[in-house]
């Protein structure tokens, strides 16, 4: 299927989704975007070009646009309708990067979006009396690291000669600065250096003067959208049918079978049970037992397993009735589920960081037991991404958030941030299964270091003027050497735990063993009863008396 996006005509009744091919203009240049129907009416007078690579003349009260090499001056590229009105003119925006401006566009909207939860964050934490000398700014996305978020643009820029249709040059990005704001490089103050100034700084620049027109950014999310259908509905007919990336609802049918009982004690055995040398000898026999990854796919790929998600309209507004998770995408192999837990595991650290910085995660429980912000707790398996829904509610009554009461306090989905909902299924069901310091692969503060001085036991989570809670303790005197000496109590507490586990895990492997070699030596017993000697030869009587 060869690839082609149209842009989309502004609004009417007849006129049809930007998607689909329709036959070019009478005179319309070879690969320009088709024409739409006649009865599409004409785009608006905008008085003088707003756009790049053009300008607006008057002749008898009627506008015609010429090619300028520079970007043009006129009324704001702000004001209402702007952007609908440049991206629908293909005198004004070549339709050869209107898939590339649509992706530029929505990384813009989402940095906007990140900035704008920051703020709100900061003013929260200063409205509790938090600590926000921890809260780390956001990241800027560049249009690449967007596209790269999801796999279906992702996919589609891994082939070859793909990556330019998606990703705009610096100084196209640059051009869209200078549309929206045409004096930019005449004032001093703002005059912007191309030769020194990377991408990110240029995305930066736009959140400054970002588009607020609430049609235009409806008419972005809109394009984007079609465009996502659109190489999906590429992929899938690619692909017979099934999508070679994973959907949502894939995602949530791989976390929903990893948290059963067999997948779950599989899991933990890879992360703590050492393999001998005949487990190692058996890697590539057909005997061997299966991984959990090999168990998870043969599920998985099991069209006739039902897998549906709770009913949890607190969690998120999407899991508010069950979801049936039928598999979407091509058979799951176990590297590609390793891939996933690889991608997903980023994004749960992500997001979990967020919610402990808020104020909630770790550092709820000595919020309130010291009643106040210590700067940070340590970051153990007993709360790191878990969810106290006791402590939950206490903070969302002592923020007066009464509709975060009516949701058990349950407030995780606010620090999404972008990210599709069934991260927040993840997240949940593995900290119901005890999965979360296993998978993120978490250390404890007397087996981290840190970097930047002498190596030495420190928590990842201290405050500003601390180098590490136990080497302080240390130099404290008698209060040092008592606090370490419950500090070592409680980590052989742990270390008993985890070899009880261990050990109970083993011993259930060991009656598998057991039961399935009787089940055998029954099958030979019955065996041998339902024989008759009479037609053995001498030979074999013997070896059987």
């Amino acid at each position: 299927m060869v690839l082609s996006y149209n842009p989309a005509a502004p609004p009417h009744p007849n006129s049809l989704p930007s998607f689909l091919t329709l036959p070019n203009a009478p005179g319309a240049s070879t690969g320009a975007a088709a024409s739409l129907p006649s009865t599409v009416p004409p785009l608006p007078a905008v008085g003088a070009a707003n756009a790049v690579g053009a300008v607006a003349t008057s002749n008898n009260d009627e506008e015609t646009f010429a090619p300028n090499p520079s970007i043009s001056t006129g009324p704001t590229a702000l004001e209402k309708g702007a952007f609908k009105r440049f991206y629908c003119d293909q005198r004004a925006l070549d339709p050869k990067y209107k898939m590339a401006y649509i992706i530029l566009m929505k990384a813009d909207l989402h940095n906007v979006k990140a900035k704008t939860a920051y703020s709100e964050s900061i003013s929260n934490t200063l409205r509790d009396g938090g600590d926000v000398n921890e809260m780390d700014p956001p990241g800027i996305c560049t249009p690449q690291t967007f596209a790269e978020s999801y796999e279906v643009f992702e996919n589609f820029m891994n082939k070859k000669g793909n990556k330019g249709k998606l990703i705009l040059t610096k100084a196209m990005i640059f051009n869209e600065l200078e549309r929206r704001v045409p004096n930019i490089q005449t004032d001093k103050k703002t005059r912007v250096n191309m030769k020194n100034t990377k991408v990110p700084e240029l995305m930066e620049l736009l959140t400054k003067y970002s588009i607020t027109c609430t049609d235009d950014i409806a008419f972005i999310e809109q394009e984007f959208l079609r465009l996502e259908i659109l190489l999906e509905k590429e992929a899938s007919e690619e692909g017979g049918g099934r999508k070679k990336y994973t959907q949502m609802e894939d995602r949530l049918r791989v976390i929903i079978i990893l948290a059963t009982n067999d997948i779950v004690r599989a899991k933990y055995l890879s992360h703590t049970d050492g393999m001998d040398r005949t487990t190692l000898d058996y890697q590539n026999s057909d005997q061997r037992e299966q991984s959990w990854a090999e168990l998870l796919c043969d599920i998985f790929n099991d069209d006739e397993t039902e897998i549906v998600t709770k009913a949890l309209p607190n969690l998120h507004d999407k899991f508010k009735d069950p979801i049936v998770c039928a598999r979407k995408c091509d058979p799951l192999t176990p590297d590609r589920c390793k891939d996933i837990m690889s991608s997903m595991k980023k994004k749960v650290v992500d997001i979990i960081r967020k919610y402990n910085m808020s104020g909630n995660g770790s550092d709820m429980a000595k919020f309130y037991e010291d009643d106040e912000d210590i700067g940070g707790a340590e970051d153990t398996r007993e709360t790191y991404g878990r969810f106290n829904r006791d402590l939950a509610i206490k903070r969302a009554h002592a923020k007066g958030r009464e509709d975060l009461v009516l949701m058990d306090g349950d407030d995780r989905k606010e620090f999404l941030h972008g990210n599709t909902p069934d991260l927040l299924y993840w997240w949940m069901l593995m900290d119901e299964n005890d999965l979360i310091y296993i998978f993120v692969g978490m250390l404890n503060s007397n087996n981290s270091a840190s970097s930047d001085v002498t190596p030495a036991p420190t928590s990842r989570r201290t405050s500003s003027n601390t180098t590490g809670s136990a080497a302080t303790e240390l130099t404290n005197g008698k209060k040092g050497n008592e606090s370490l000496s419950k500090e070592m109590v409680d980590n052989v507490s742990r270390l008993n735990k985890t070899v009880s586990v261990v050990a109970s895990t083993a011993v259930r492997s060991s009656i598998d063993a057991l039961k399935t070699k009787r089940f055998d030596l029954e099958d030979q017993l019955d065996e041998f009863e339902d024989m008759d000697l009479s037609e053995l030869s001498g030979r074999e009587k013997k070896k059987y008396d």
